[in-house]
């Protein structure tokens, strides 16, 4: 298996135990905090799963880091990447805020993600593209989110 397969696969496999990990935990602490209708919604399970990740994606990570530093108003160092990862992490959150439990698991995922994409965009650049990362990575964490709502019923 070659280097950019073997890092893909572990970066996914790292946002998967972090997604069970950190909604494990919350359910301990909250119960169960997926607000969302149980009822089989297969337009929200496509929405969730074939489109979102796209777009949140393109909006929360790429334009989030493309845009400063295309039009040249950071310059690429740690600190603006850093600064761009919390902007990045803020914008996710607030787009998922559901109730307190859901927002603390979004804030955790948006972070993983956007420390995913600076590392595939800037730190191993040219590696994996941080876009296909992020919006794989995405897909598969609402697919098993979409699945176990799914088969609960």
């Amino acid at each position: 298996m070659n280097k950019k397969v073997k890092t893909y696969s572990l970066l996914i496999l790292i946002g998967i135990l972090l997604a069970y990990i950190t909604s494990q935990l919350l359910k301990l602490i909250f119960g169960n905090f997926n607000t969302f209708d149980k009822e089989k919604d297969y337009t929200f399970f496509i929405l969730s799963v074939l489109i979102a990740p796209f777009i949140e994606t393109f909006i929360f990570q790429y334009i989030v880091f493309k845009i400063p530093f295309s039009l040249n108003i950071l310059k690429i160092n740690k600190y603006s990447i850093t600064f761009l990862i919390l902007i990045s992490t803020i914008l996710f959150t607030f787009q998922h805020q559901y109730n307190i439990a859901y927002t603390i698991y979004a804030g955790v995922i948006g972070l993983y993600l956007a420390i995913t994409f600076a590392y595939a965009e800037y730190i191993k650049e040219g590696l994996i593209s941080g876009f296909k990362l992020v919006a794989s990575i995405h897909l598969l964490l609402n697919f098993i989110a979409e699945i176990s709502k799914l088969l609960s019923l």
